[in-house]
């Protein structure tokens, strides 16, 4: 008797423009289905390749909400972001699967609802029937029906936190433009922040940590881990989960982040008292919000960023050019691997030699985009989504965004085109492209890290 919980799904082909990730049947991410769930998945493989199983060993992890596979076995799944559940346990997940033949990874899609039950669909070829609760798609230029099953979970392992660790709930706003941003414009939302040492705040700092693109959060607990080492305060900001729709969407964006940290600054300075230190991380989406707490617009408008006394901006996402006023009192800290592909080191090292950012400093370090973090297995090619080696971010001097093609073909100037849906539809179509090196390399995060500490403790390089 087979013990797989059962899943529905109808089949769907993924797109790689911007809302690839994107169905009207999924909501935002929910953490009541959170757990590890091993699978197995058979695909009808075409003419003359009768059905094989795609199972590689691994499983998929739902972790509030958000769809990851732990690369266990052969480690050939990859999911991108978007893959979620919501609080019906409607799922979603669409990625690619590698091949060790080392050829083009294939793609794959899942959608279902994880509280269907019995066996719903099957696939026949050469006179073999597969069946499962759960169908889906696979393949190149022309995708393959798939039949799947989900087992019953198991239970996530506790989050990688150091110390006693509380949950505190802030009031924040969708500011989703810089102009929503000085005029404090946008719907109310509550964002949920862990805290963890806060008895060090006062005495030693306060490390805050803003997510990147996703509301997966590993990378960013583990960095809240690499903090509380050096006896820092630190404050998780769980900001993307009550805004996320895909990777790069008109909802979530840098502009919410920089809001995000000047409300946790604020109600952890009423509620524990004033931090001896702040420094703020953030990776990818993340690091260009840590990248805007030194313009003195934003500054002005949120007093207590001044108190920020440095920002990491690892895998940073940097612009080629800024033009508008900047407070050099913050220094900021540009960490990248130097074979990153996704956010390229060469845009960091482009706008430090530009002189309009003074206090600015780029870094590389050996490996590719999150070099840094164990979260990830080697470094490998994966199907991963990006922007900046295709376009560039310009901001003008009145903190407009213009976003141009780097062979000069395009251009999307927000001061004559608007911000919102239509410019982040233009991304996908112009500038989001898939496929970079991403993986752990020690010695690369080794470095990053020393740099990290030695600011830390003796305020710079």
């Amino acid at each position: 008797m087979s013990q797989y919980r059962t899943v529905g799904i109808v089949a769907a082909i993924v797109s790689v423009s911007l809302s690839a990730c994107q169905t009207t049947q999924i909501g935002s991410p929910s953490s009541k289905f959170d757990g590890i769930y091993a699978f197995s998945y058979t695909c009808d493989d075409g003419a003359g390749f009768s059905m094989s199983s795609k199972w590689d060993g691994s499983s998929f992890v739902v972790r509030n909400g958000v769809v990851s596979n732990n690369k266990a076995g052969a480690g050939r799944f990859t999911v991108s972001g978007g893959s979620r559940v919501d609080d019906t346990g409607a799922i979603y997940i669409s990625g690619s699967r590698g091949n060790l033949s080392g050829s083009r990874p294939k793609t794959f899609v899942i959608q279902g609802n994880l509280l269907d039950q019995g066996p719903k669909y099957k696939i026949t070829r050469d006179g073999k029937t597969a069946t499962g609760p759960m169908t889906g798609s696979y393949g190149g230029k022309q995708m393959r029906p798939c039949v799947a099953a989900f087992k019953s979970p198991k239970k996530l392992p506790a989050a990688r936190r150091d110390g006693n660790a509380d949950t505190l709930s802030i009031m924040s706003k969708n500011t989703t433009t810089v102009f929503d941003l000085l005029a404090d414009k946008g719907t109310q939302v509550p964002v949920k922040v862990v805290l963890a040492n806060t008895q060090q705040l006062k005495k030693n700092g306060l490390a805050i940590i803003v997510p990147s693109s996703t509301p997966d959060m590993d990378d960013e607990e583990y960095y809240a881990s690499k903090f509380r080492k050096l006896g820092l305060a630190t404050a998780v900001i769980y900001g993307a989960g009550p805004r996320y729709t895909s990777k790069f969407s008109a909802k979530y964006t840098s502009d919410v982040i920089v809001r995000d940290v000047a409300e946790t600054i604020s109600v952890l300075s009423d509620e524990l008292g004033k931090p001896k230190k702040i420094y703020v991380m953030g990776s990818s989406t993340g690091s260009l919000g840590v990248f805007k707490l030194a313009w003195t617009d934003l500054r002005a408008k949120y007093p207590q960023l001044k108190q920020v006394t440095a920002g990491f901006m690892v895998n940073a996402a940097c612009p080629d050019s800024y033009l508008g006023n900047w407070d050099n009192g913050t220094p900021i800290y540009a960490l990248n691997g130097v074979d990153d592909d996704s956010t390229p080191a060469s845009t960091c090292k482009t706008i430090a030699a530009s002189g309009m950012v003074p206090g600015f400093k780029s870094l590389t370090y050996p490996g590719a985009h999150h070099f840094e973090s164990p979260v990830y297995g080697p470094t490998e090619m994966v199907d991963g989504m990006h922007i900046l080696p295709t376009c560039s971010i310009n901001y003008s001097r009145e903190l407009h965004t213009q976003v141009k093609r780097r062979d000069g073909s395009d251009v999307w100037d927000t001061r004559e085109k608007g911000f919102g849906k239509a410019l982040y539809t233009w991304l996908g179509k112009t500038c989001v492209k898939r496929g970079n090196l991403q993986g752990y390399d020690k010695r690369g995060s080794d470095l990053m890290w020393g740099d990290v500490n030695k600011i830390v403790v003796f305020g710079g390089l």
